[in-house]
This record gives C-alpha cells, structure tokens and sequence, in this order.
C-alpha cells in the first residue's frame, strides 16, 4: 500500500467522522436547542468536526500552501475539544458539586482563556507550531513549541479529569441509565486519546488521531440513540417505518396473488375465467384491511410490546374506573397498575384534600425496601422525594415525579411516581400513557368522592331515621304514661267526685256545694295535664312567636320564679322561623339547659345567645353557678344530658360543656341550619 492510498483511507474515516458530528449535532439541537447541555455537547461535536475536516483535507492537499491551510483550518477543534468535553463533564448526566456554588465561572473562566490564548497565539506567533518545508520541497514539517507541548499536558490534564469524573459517576451513581452513560463517554474519548499520546510521543504513525473520531462519533450515536442522551427518541417514526414497509409488503403480496390467480383462473375457466377472477379479487378486497389489522397488532405485540402492553393497560383501565367506586380499591388499582406495568420503584396516591397541599389519606404501592419490618411506615413528602420510616431523613428515600389530578380546574389528587427500576428515565411512552390516564383518574376519583359524600350522607339519613322512629316511638310511650297517670286520673276523680255530688244533692246541698268545687278544681287540674301533653307535642309558642319568642317567654318565666336574673342576645328577628325540625330541637334543649341551672346550678344570672349566621344556629346558655370539676364534668352524663346530645347529634350539631368549679357553666350547641340533611 503506497503512501497516497494511505492518505486516502484517512480521509475516508476522517470524512466519516464529520459528516457524523454534524449529523448528531443538527438532531441533538433539533430536539432541544435551548437545554445548556445540549448547546455544551454542539460545540463539542463542531469542534471534532473541524479537527477531522480539516485533517481529511490536509491528507488529500498536494501542495504545501494547502497544507498549511488545512493544519491551522483544524487548529480550534483541536484547541476547543479537551476543554468543551470537560465542559460537559461537569454537566452532564448530573452536575458536578464544583459547579452548584460561586466556583463556577471562576472554574470556567481558568478552562477556556488558556484555550483562547493558545488559539490566538497559533495565529500570531510561532510558539505552538512553525511551518517549515521539508527536503526538496515537497512536503511540509510543523516543528512544534514550547506552547504545544505546555497546551497538550493540560489538554491530557483536562481529558482525564472528564474520564475520571465519569467513572466516579459510574460507580457512585445508582440509576442503570447513568452508569451506561459514564461508560459511553469513556469509551467515546479513550481511543482518541490514547492514539494522540502515542501520535505525540512518536510510538504511533500509521494515521492520524482524527480518523478515529469515527468511532467517537458512532459510540456517541449509540448513547443517544440507546440512552436517549440529550433527547429522546420518538418511537412514532421507528413505527411509521414499520408500517409502512409492511403496508408495502402486503400491497405487493395482494397484487401478485391477483395477477397469479387471473392467469390461473383464466386459462383454467377460459370463458368463464373473467367472472370468477372478479369474484376472487372481490374476496382478496373483503380478507385485505382484516389481514393487514392482524398483521399490525402482531407487529406491535412482537417490536413494540410495550406500547401493546399500554394500549391494552389504558384500555382495561377505563373500563374498570366504570366498575370500581370505593376510593380505597380505586387508589390502590391505579397504583399497583402503574408501578407493574412501567416498572416502578413504587407508586403513592394521595387524595381527600385537607387544603393547604395536605391530604387526609394515602395509598402505596412499592416503596418499602425488605429491611423496613413495619407493614405500616410513616411516609412523607418533601419537595422531589418520598421519605420512608420515623427517621429524621427517614429510613429509605426515594425520588418522584409528582403528577397533579386535576377536574375542573380542582386538583382531587397527587400521584406519586419512583424512578422506573431499569433506571432510564421516563420515556415518550410512558409519558404518553400517563398523559391520557391522568384525566381520568382525576375523573376517577372526583366520582368516588361523589359515591362515597352520597354514601356517607345516606348513612346519615338512615341513621336519622332510625333515631327519629324511636323517638316517635319513645314519644308515643311517654304520651300515653303521661295520659294514664295524669289526665286519666284527674277525669276518674272528676267520674267519683260527680257520683259523691249527686249524692250529697239529696241529702246535704252544702256538701254537694264543696263536692261541685272540688270537682272544678279537679277538672282544671285536668285540663292543665292535658295542655301541658300538648305543649310537649309541638310547644304552642314555637308556632305563635317563633324560636326568639319562645326563648323570651321560658327565660320570662324562669326569672318570673324571683331566683335568677335572665338575659337573651339574639340576631333573629321577631317571628323569624326555621326548619321545624332545628326549633323543636334547640327549644327542647334550652328548656332542658335552663331547667339543669334552676335545680343544679344555684345561680344568681343565667345568659342565653342565640345567633344564626348563613351556615349554622349557635345556642348558648351560661350561667354564674357553682360549676362542676373537670372529673365531674367528663364522667358519664345524665338523662337529661344525654337527651340533649342525642337532639343535636341528630340535627348533625355538636353540644359541648364548659365548666369550672365556682366558675359556672357555659353550655354550646351548634346545629346547621339545614338540619344534617
């Protein structure tokens, strides 16, 4: 092999190396111009595509004006090169600790003015290179200086350093993806670099080191293609191509089998031969669009199994959000799906919004390493990670992807996702599919809140019910003991009082004149009974004054008594009403709180406060008596206390007591105005 054939071949490779750089830089910035690292990696690849061009020209120049030409036409690419990958180590896959504080420009700064110096001094003076022509004439000698010599050391210096940070990343890293990173660009820069040590020291001479950037350039694309370093790889064009290479072959298949079967068909049926070929195609028309959906999906299931597997994932999803209804088995659906499927270190739902980005409750999938042994660990949320266990930075961490489920501008949830347990990052793919079931778990578990406020307030409605039917029947029994011992006996003494009267008529009228008197008596004191029955039925002022006019007239008369001094704050207005079920209840809990102060309390003032305001009736009874001790107070409550926390818990309301020995008592109940329907 002669020495052109030679130069030839190094061009060739070195020409191959550029037309690579420049193929990646034009798709690395197509598919993210603005990302710094991406920008960082493009003047790398320019760089290495100046070198390499210039020494394919210098290989195939034959005079030495060109060659000179050519050798400072590469100077910058062989300058800028160590100091953009080192560069780009500091960034990429994950950022240096050096460049995360107020190191940074001043580190930048030291890298490139020597660069800019030895560029601008290769230019103006002859301390890195002075061109000189060799014997004869024909050939041009670079004698090389003191600056060469001091720029390739820090040149060396700067590319191990990268070398060095990267398997400090390969070893220290924990994600897959980023080990394969640091392992192609290590592989990217080794050769390159051990060829120009050996070019250097004179221990190599078949080539020249730029013609190796070919395979810089190919180990590159394999890490960009592979590990969708500084992009990602849309699968919708490797699919299209697929297809389309498949609709190609089934369309000539089909016109083949045509041109096949008329041949056979019409020398086989001669006259006939026309009509059955017709008939034929029109069969080979009706079988074509099933056959090619049968080949498609077998495509899919057999190249792109994971987008098959999702498709069918999204689509079992949707139709069991149909089926299931109770959040609980919801939550868990979505995540134990999700963390199967992409493979995920886990996956966590939070729902049930307590304001403020808290939740009232949690479901995990995942998260938890062997080593925890509680089935139940604390979990926490901050900022990108979920931290698992009591511990201060909890037993076990994890870093997430957090996705807010949104309905109708209302965030109803936040999904958590680990890293993927291959360690890549998440793809078109999976971004695609948590795109489209976002929506509807958003929509998911706004119906589930729904389904489960409707079952909750059914649960209240029935409970109610069931409260309010042993009332009735408690009410009834009351009733009628209440007629049996005291208007039933007031009317039999009228019954023996009227048969004494007619007696004592015929023997002593001043005797039936005292038995007609007590006769009256009784039968008021009957009559008495008999209204008080029907005031504990619904209280006639209730329906005459309203609940404001009512509490005036029990507090009327309670002060009527001479013992207690009363007063009312209200912002009812006269004869203002509310559902009956609310009236009755408060008018039988006051009448109940201001009988406990009249026999228990032995208080000189007692205040009431009834206020509504557009959500809720707040009743008050406070007195100055001589309270209760807390001990007594939380010990088991009476009949009458009893009484009344059932009539507020039935209206949905809270009663509560305050007290304090020599204090008096203060007694709250709260009830909606809507009753706890």
């Amino acid at each position: 092999m002669n020495g052109q054939t030679t130069h030839n071949i190094i061009a060739f490779f070195s020409f191959t190396a550029t037309a690579l750089n420049l193929a990646l830089i034009a798709y690395v910035l197509y598919k993210n111009p603005r990302q710094r690292v991406n920008q960082v990696f493009a003047l790398m690849g320019l760089s290495l595509a100046v070198w390499s061009f210039g020494d394919a020209m210098y290989n195939i120049s034959g005079s030495i004006s060109t060659w000179t030409f050519w050798v400072r036409f590469q100077a910058p690419g062989e300058i800028l090169f160590p100091v953009l990958f080192f560069h780009l180590a500091l960034i990429f896959p994950s950022a240096f600790p050096l460049m995360r504080n107020r190191a940074r420009a001043p580190l930048l700064l030291s890298l490139y003015l020597p660069a800019v110096f030895t560029l601008v001094a290769f230019y103006a003076t002859t301390w890195a290179f002075d061109f000189q022509a060799g014997a004869g004439g024909t050939n041009l000698v670079a004698v090389k200086g003191w600056l060469y010599w001091t720029y390739a050391f820090f040149s060396y210096a700067l590319l191990l350093a990268a070398l060095t940070i990267y398997i400090h990343n390969y070893r220290s890293s924990k994600r897959l993806r980023e080990k394969r990173i640091a392992q192609v660009m290590v592989a990217a820069v080794a050769i390159p670099l051990v060829v120009n040590i050996l070019e250097n020291a004179r221990l190599y001479t078949l080539s020249s080191t730029p013609c190796f950037f070919t395979i810089t350039a190919a180990v590159f694309a394999y890490g960009i293609l592979r590990l969708q370093m500084f992009s990602e790889v849309e699968l919708v064009l490797k699919r299209s191509i697929v297809y389309f290479i498949l609709t190609v072959l089934i369309t000539s298949a089909y016109i083949l089998t045509i041109i096949i079967s008329e041949r056979f068909i019409s020398s086989y049926f001669s006259a006939q031969g026309y009509i059955i070929t017709a008939l034929f195609i029109l069969l080979l028309v009706l079988v074509f669009e099933p056959l090619r959906r049968l080949l498609m999906r077998w495509v899919d299931r057999l190249f792109f199994r994971k987008d098959y597997v999702y498709g069918q994932l999204l689509a079992s999803f949707a139709e069991s959000l149909t089926e299931l209804v109770s959040l609980d088995d919801l939550s868990r659906h979505i995540t134990g799906n999700l963390t199967d499927t992409i493979g995920l270190t886990g996956a966590a739902l939070l729902y049930e919004s307590q304001g403020e980005g808290r939740w009232r409750r949690q479901t995990i999938s995942g998260f938890f390493p062997s080593y925890i042994e509680d089935p139940s660990p604390r979990l926490r949320f901050e900022k990108d990670r979920i931290l698992v266990g009591d511990g201060e930075g909890g037993d076990a961490s994890y870093q997430v992807l957090e996705i807010s489920l949104i309905f109708e501008q209302e965030t109803v949830g936040t999904l958590l996702l680990g890293e993927k347990l291959s360690g890549y990052d998440f793809s078109f793919s999976d971004r695609s599919l948590l795109a489209a079931m976002a929506p509807q778990m958003a929509i998911a578990l706004k119906n589930g809140a729904l389904y489960q406020e409707v079952l909750e307030k059914q649960r209240r409605v029935n409970e109610l019910m069931e409260r309010v039917s042993e009332a009735h029947e408690e009410e009834r029994r009351r009733i009628s003991r209440e007629l049996h011992d005291g208007v039933a006996q007031s009317f039999l003494g009228v019954v023996y009082l009227s048969e004494f009267t007619l007696d004592d008529l015929e023997r002593d009228l001043a005797r039936a004149r005292e038995d007609l008197h007590a006769l009256m008596e009784r039968a008021r004191e009957g009559l008495e009974e008999l209204r008080a029955v029907i005031t504990d039925l619904r209280p006639i002022p209730l329906d005459v004054l309203g609940l404001r006019g009512a509490a005036e007239k029990l507090l009327k008369d309670l002060a009527a008594e001479g013992k207690l001094e009363t007063s009312l704050e209200s912002n009812l207005e006269e004869g203002e009403t509310l559902p009956p079920l609310v009236e009755g209840n408060l008018y039988r809990i006051l009448q109940e709180g201001l009988n406990n102060v009249r026999k228990h309390a032995r208080a000189g003032t007692v205040k009431v406060s009834l206020l509504r305001d557009e959500e809720k009736v707040v009743l008050e009874v406070a007195d100055d008596g001589v309270g209760v001790s807390v001990s007594v107070a939380g010990a088991a409550p009476g009949l009458g206390m009893t009484s009344m926390m059932e009539r507020a818990e039935e209206m949905g309301g809270k009663l509560s007591i305050e007290s304090e020995e020599s204090r008096g008592t203060t007694l709250t109940v709260s009830i909606p105005v809507s009753g706890g329907i």
